[in-house]
């Protein structure tokens, strides 16, 4: 199995089984034989099971951010005078994570992210600065610029 092949069938087997089993529940043993790898390769590519979550994490949450730019941009470069409407900034920001739920990973992932959102733990709350904070900071600026 290619290297950049064995990365993606690891972190869509461990998406699934922390989609299935919370974090907590699923085992590193757990991911291997969902993946069909020796339990050393995920500690080859991922060192750990913390490493691993945050990587799953920042993979969806760095599509989904992705598309919410490109649309946000769509937003303004096509609103008559430079400046979208309210409900349409809006629907750039709130549609790509609904949307992903007709993908197969999204299923996985939104599970995944409705127990990070609600969980209290310190590990939890840095996993959404880090990867959320930056875009809802650009959708700050874009709100401030329609209102």
């Amino acid at each position: 199995m290619a290297t950049s092949k064995a990365k993606d069938t690891i972190l869509d087997s461990a998406e699934k089984m922390f989609a299935q089993n919370g974090y907590a529940g699923t085992s590193m043993r757990m991911i291997a034989e969902e993946a069909g790898v020796a339990q050393a390769l995920i500690h080859y590519h991922c060192k750990t099971k913390d490493k691993l979550y945050e990587m799953i994490i920042e993979r969806r949450a760095g599509m989904i951010n992705d598309i919410r730019r490109q649309e946000l941009k769509r937003c303004f470069d096509e609103a008559k005078g430079g400046v979208p409407t309210l409900e349409e900034v809006l629907q750039s920001f709130i549609r790509p994570a609904i949307e992903s739920g007709r993908y197969s990973w999204g299923k996985h992932f939104s599970q995944i992210l409705a127990r990070l959102a609600s969980s209290d733990n310190e590990r939890s709350r840095e996993l959404v600065h880090r990867n959320y904070d930056p875009i809802a900071k650009e959708y700050v600026q874009a709100f401030s610029r329609v209102l």
